[in-house]
């Protein structure tokens, strides 16, 4: 089997691309010959874009067709010659990569990755997409790790997509050796956006520090509003008590879920999933996060994390010195947690499952007129 797996970028900026290097990398120890066709070589992601002529040329790029990103998918599919071809994030030049597979004899399979795709969102480009353009392939079918969408696609009449939850290796993210944890250290990994609750964030730990000036936070991550978080964080008086660290690597990163006490996942918009929280619960950290779209599929309330209200600062800080306070609920939150990863979030079990997709596809080579089993 020869599968083509199309992603927007090639490097690393999110979990759709870490996603995309685990599953090319299990797909082939499966004997499975993959190849990887990305479109943004450079370093900067151009769809984090703040300006309205920014904003109206990713419009511009993303809806109307560009012959050039065409021929080259048509080139790629000619040389590479696949049975499968497998979507992550296709923001870049979507209509311009649907227009070519829609013409193409061969099952199309999408990941989606955020709530922000087209298939569910309202904006402009979604409309144009939708009712104008009307790009989609009949052939394609849509991949989606949380229950919660998988239910509100359902809802949309759509219905060739599948459940299969995200997943991460686990032995990359391993308990910590020593119990070296600073005691009143909060961490926050993740891009620096509204939509990641950055700043009802800062607003709760204006409540905590006001009880316990000795607790400290430290964020790790980039993105557009960096500026205006450093801003916030002064503004707030803050400076002595949050760090930003900007972007760091893996192995620093679990070095700071050993060191840390309670990981913090504030999102305040419907999140796919948010496996950032499943890498943190398999090192062995207790998880505050929001009780929202497929977050609290792994961050069950008082068995592997704790939940609060999205955009709520009082609540979210009651939970954290509530928790600082009680080490015992630590040890069982992360305890469960781990257990809970290592029992459903396996790579394993989902590329097994990606694989059975992959050959109930190849078989009947028109994916539209079958049935299949769909929760996967």
């Amino acid at each position: 089997m020869r599968v083509l797996l199309i992603n927007d970028h090639l490097q690393t900026l999110g979990g759709a691309e870490i996603y995309l290097q685990q599953i090319n990398q299990a797909l082939q120890s499966k004997g499975i010959k993959t190849s990887i066709l990305s479109f943004n070589k450079k370093k900067r992601d151009i769809t984090d874009v703040r300006s309205s002529r920014e904003r109206w040329a990713q419009l511009k790029r993303s809806c109307l067709y560009q012959n050039n990103i065409m021929d080259y998918l048509k080139q790629k599919i000619d040389d590479f010659q696949p049975d499968i071809i497998h979507i992550n994030k296709n923001k870049l030049y979507t209509n311009s990569i649907f227009y070519v597979l829609r013409k193409q004899d061969i099952p199309v399979v999408h990941t989606l990755h955020d709530g922000t795709d087209a298939i569910f969102h309202h904006s402009l480009k979604a409309k144009i997409q939708k009712h104008i353009l009307r790009p989609y392939p009949s052939n394609i079918h849509y991949i989606v790790p949380s229950e919660h969408y998988y239910r509100r696609l359902k809802r949309k009449r759509v219905n060739k997509v599948h459940h299969i939850p995200h997943f991460i290796e686990i032995d990359k993210w391993p308990l910590p050796k020593s119990k070296d944890i600073q005691a009143k250290q909060l961490l926050f990994v993740g891009r620096l956006d509204r939509t990641k609750g950055i700043y009802h964030l800062l607003n709760a730990m204006k409540i905590v520090v006001a009880k316990d000036p000795e607790v400290q936070l430290i964020c790790i991550g980039t993105g557009k509003e960096a500026k205006a978080f450093k801003q916030r964080i002064f503004k707030l008086r803050l400076q002595n008590n949050v760090q930003l660290l900007g972007f760091r690597t893996q192995k620093t990163i679990l070095e700071f879920f050993h060191h840390s006490t309670i990981f913090l996942y504030p999102s305040t918009y419907e999140e796919m999933f948010g496996i950032t929280g499943l890498e943190a619960q398999a090192a062995g950290i207790p998880v505050i996060a929001s009780d929202i779209g497929g977050i609290k599929e792994w961050c069950i309330d008082l068995q592997t994390g704790l939940l609060v209200p999205p955009g709520k600062a009082q609540p979210l800080a009651e939970k954290i010195l509530n928790l600082l306070a009680y080490s015992p609920l630590q040890k069982l939150l992360s305890k469960k947690a781990r257990q809970h990863v290592q029992d459903f979030y396996s790579i394993d079990y989902a590329v097994n499952k990606l694989i059975q997709l992959y050959q109930h596809f190849q078989k009947q080579n028109r994916p539209c007129g079958t049935q299949i089993n769909e929760r996967v």
